[in-house]
C-alpha cells in the first residue's frame, strides 16, 4: 500500500496516524522538497567565445529538468538552454555567442522536479571583460555548435536573439513548449556566408609594380595573350 493511501485511510478514520503513516511521510525523496542550487558566477564573459556558466544541484536526483536562464542585461524577457549533467550533481551550459552590444548578461538557474514543483537560485550578472579569454573544451564547443534555445515569451518566436548571435544555434523551442528548427538564424547565417564569399571574390589583389606604382589586378578576369612577332 502506498504512502497516499494509507494517508487517506487515516484521514477517514479519526484523526490518529499511524505509525507506519509517518513513516512513510518520514521517507518521502528529498528532492520533493525542492534544490538546492549553488551557481558559480561566469568567471571570464566576453564577446569572441561562448560563455560557460557551472552549477552544483543536492541532491543528485533525477530532475525533470535542469535549466539556465539568460538574457542580456537590462532586458525584460529570458530565453534559457537545459544544463548538461557532468555527474555528482554538476551542471553546465554555454551561452551562444554575445553580440557586440551587449556589455553585460543576467542569468540563473531553475531546477523542476518530477512533480514540477520548482526551485531557483537568484540571478547572476556577468561583465563583459574584452581582456579575458575562454578556452572551451571538445564537449563545450559541440554544446555550442547545437544549440537549442528555449523562449519564454511569444513575441520571441521567430525574431532574433536580443543581445546575442545566432552562430551555433540550431532550434528553439517555442514559450508553447514546441521544438521546431530555427528558420531566422539560418536565414542570418546563410546571409552571412553570402556576404562573406561575395567579399572574397571582389575584393581586387594589390601588387606593387615597377617604380612603386600600385597595380590592380582583378583576379576574376584573365590576362589577354599577347601576340608574338
Amino acid at each position: 500500500m502506498g504512502c497516499r493511501e494509507r494517508e487517506r485511510k487515516a484521514a477517514r478514520g479519526a484523526g490518529i496516524v499511524s505509525l507506519s503513516v509517518i513513516f512513510c511521510l518520514l521517507n518521502q525523496p528529498v528532492f520533493a522538497q525542492g534544490a538546492s542550487i549553488a551557481l558559480s558566477p561566469a568567471g571570464c564573459v566576453t564577446n569572441d567565445s561562448n560563455t560557460v556558466v557551472a552549477a552544483s544541484v543536492a541532491p543528485d536526483g533525477a530532475w525533470s529538468s535542469v535549466r539556465l536562464y539568460f538574457r542580456r542585461g537590462g532586458e525584460t524577457d529570458y530565453y534559457y538552454l537545459e544544463m548538461r549533467s557532468a555527474g555528482e550533481g554538476a551542471y553546465w551550459a554555454a551561452l551562444p555567442l554575445l553580440g557586440k552590444d551587449t556589455s553585460a548578461i543576467e542569468y540563473y538557474v531553475a531546477v523542476r522536479d518530477a512533480e514540477g514543483r520548482e526551485t531557483t537560485a537568484p540571478m547572476e550578472r556577468g561583465v563583459v571583460d574584452t581582456a579575458c579569454q575562454v578556452q572551451l573544451a571538445e564537449e563545450q564547443t559541440r554544446y555550442a555548435q547545437n544549440l537549442v534555445i528555449g523562449e519564454t515569451a511569444p513575441l520571441q518566436r521567430n525574431t532574433e536573439l536580443s543581445g546575442f548571435l545566432c552562430s551555433g544555434v540550431i532550434s528553439r523551442i517555442l514559450s508553447t513548449g514546441e521544438l521546431v528548427p530555427d528558420e531566422y538564424c539560418r536565414q542570418v547565417l546563410i546571409a552571412q556566408a553570402a556576404a562573406s564569399q561575395e567579399r572574397q571574390v571582389l575584393i581586387p589583389l594589390l601588387i606593387l609594380g615597377t617604380g612603386g606604382v600600385v597595380a590592380i589586378v582583378n583576379r576574376d578576369k584573365p590576362e589577354a595573350s599577347t601576340p608574338r612577332p
